[in-house]
């Protein structure tokens, strides 16, 4: 009696999104020489899905159907090769964990996919910041990631965008047409995501091309920063290891020259681009890491000649900013490390209790989304008791210099209304012998859920949760959540708690080292 073959009681459908076509060729040519069968249509039985995608609405966008195939599996692309690695159907590690959005609680608006040719009218949105102008074309060009060839029946597969109704408001046949709703893609991840769902299995590519994103910054080839950030996205969220320029090819966003970029690196290890530094970027990042010089300022030193460190201490009109920046530069480039972190915070808050216990203290920043160092330590503190004291910033910052443990002052922004407040300055913990950047807020407590979210990051978590809220009709900012008017005024929704604020915007709550996105 004739064995098996492996994959005899395999009828699999291939999703040739972000998949490329040699890789697909491969598997359906793995996946039929060991007795299994490519399936076109869910009319037929289907036991396996092969795809890239990790949501749901994906998958069954692409399938056109409502629900999955009964006893069907969703596994990666990495199932075939696996499986014949092993000898046996390799479902483990292999079954896609789906991420899925949740909607919005208190808002009627549609969360849906937006054409790439759809433009949103101007009661929908207001002027975008360069930024989210970026991040906006950016959800365009991977909305339309390449697909493969076929002669199946499945064809215009669906963007990473999040597509749902709100049944309630559905079913009011007289309801005017609602707002549409863009969730940006690294919003949607953290939504539903677990916290090893996002693990980058093509570090070592994206390293080199990190570098070489750092290189263009210095060169202000603005059009290469944007490609290489890109291709760093697009390869970091890839569900499977890259073994050769086959597995890229069709992939949107790389190129030709990307491409080429990555077969140097999987040959030799690294870029020889990013490894070779232009003349000036040695002097420019040295004169970037000053304290209160930026790209501008420094672009400007070597402009004018300036080479070196001491070039600039001894030639440049500094700010008392820039000089304390070159005092302190090498302390400045010390990360902290969260051990120290620890002790600071744990030292500021038993002074700032030593003035008043009720006041609440906290370290906020990537220390709170528990980062292993950190580059500075940032403090916000409140009176639960109503707002804090007019003096109150004075009267920490003065205590804390007393006992020897703040050094200097640095320029501190204004407050915009009287109540926040900020304090900006170098400070030493005893024992420790280096200098840290310290930054102290003080904010109202009816405000604190605001605040935590502004400054508790990360950056990327923060431009996306207020690019959806400016979406749905709101404005946020660390002031609280506010509802925009037809004239352009604006009513304040919720500021006390991060939850209601998530909640009011269909976001769940996490813990912050699990806005790490």
């Amino acid at each position: 009696m004739t064995s098996k073959l492996l994959f005899h009681d395999v009828h699999a459908i291939l999703i040739p999104e972000n998949i490329s076509k040699t890789r697909i060729d491969i598997m359906r040519q793995r996946l039929t020489e060991k007795g299994g069968t490519v399936v076109t249509s869910t009319s037929t039985k289907v036991t396996h899905i092969i795809t890239a995608h990790q949501c749901l609405h994906q998958v069954l966008g692409f399938l056109k159907l409502d629900t999955l195939p009964p006893d069907c599996k969703v596994v990666s692309p990495d199932f075939i090769a696996k499986s014949i690695q092993h000898g046996c159907l390799e479902h483990s590690g292999c079954e896609v964990q789906f991420i899925e959005p949740a909607l919005p609680k208190k808002t009627e608006s549609v969360i849906r996919v937006l054409d790439s040719d759809e433009e949103l009218s101007e009661a929908e949105t207001e002027p975008l910041d360069d930024y989210e102008q970026q991040l906006m074309e950016s959800m365009w060009s991977e909305s339309q990631a390449a697909t493969t060839e076929t002669d199946n029946e499945f064809e215009n597969p669906p963007s990473i965008y999040s597509e749902a109704t709100n049944a309630e408001a559905t079913s009011n046949s007289n309801q005017t047409e609602r707002k549409k709703i863009i969730i940006p893609e690294a919003l949607l991840r953290y939504m539903n995501a677990s916290p090893n769902s996002s693990e980058n299995k093509n570090q070592h590519i994206t390293d080199e091309f990190t570098r070489l994103v750092k290189r263009a910054e210095t060169e202000g080839n603005q059009w290469r920063i944007r490609s290489y950030k890109k291709a760093v996205k697009i390869i970091s969220k890839l569900s499977f290891r890259i073994m050769s320029k086959e597995d890229v090819k069709g992939l949107k966003g790389i190129g030709k020259n990307m491409t080429l970029k990555i077969e140097e690196i999987l040959r030799t290890g690294y870029s020889l681009k990013a490894h070779t530094i232009p003349e000036k970027f040695g002097p420019l990042e040295k004169f970037k890491n000053i304290y209160g010089v930026g790209e501008k300022i420094a672009e400007k030193f070597y402009t004018i000649g300036y080479r070196t460190l001491e070039d600039v201490k001894s030639k440049a009109t500094l700010t008392r900013d820039q000089q304390l920046g070159i005092k302190y530069y090498d302390d400045f480039l010390q990360r902290i490390p969260r051990s120290e972190c620890s002790k600071i915070a744990e030292f500021v808050t038993k002074m700032v209790h030593e003035l008043d216990a009720n006041l609440i203290c906290r370290m906020m920043g990537s220390y709170l989304r528990g980062s292993e160092t950190c580059g500075d330590v940032d403090f916000m503190i409140t009176d639960p008791n109503g707002l804090p004291n007019e003096g109150l910033l004075e009267s920490i910052v003065l205590k804390l210099k007393n006992v020897g443990f703040i050094l200097e002052n640095l320029s501190s922004p204004a407050s915009e209304d009287g109540h926040e407040r900020i304090w900006r300055g170098i400070c030493k913990l005893a024992g420790v012998g280096i200098a840290r950047r310290i930054d102290i807020l003080i904010v109202p407590f009816d405000e604190l859920g605001a605040a935590t979210i502004y400054f508790t990051g990360n950056t990327e978590f923060n431009r996306c949760i207020r690019l959806l809220a400016r979406k749905m009709g709101y404005s946020l900012n660390q002031h609280g959540l506010f509802r925009k008017g037809p004239n352009g005024e604006k009513t304040l929704v919720a500021s006390k708690t991060e939850q209601e604020i998530f909640d009011i915007l269909g976001v769940p709550w996490k813990p912050a080292t699990e806005r790490n996105i």
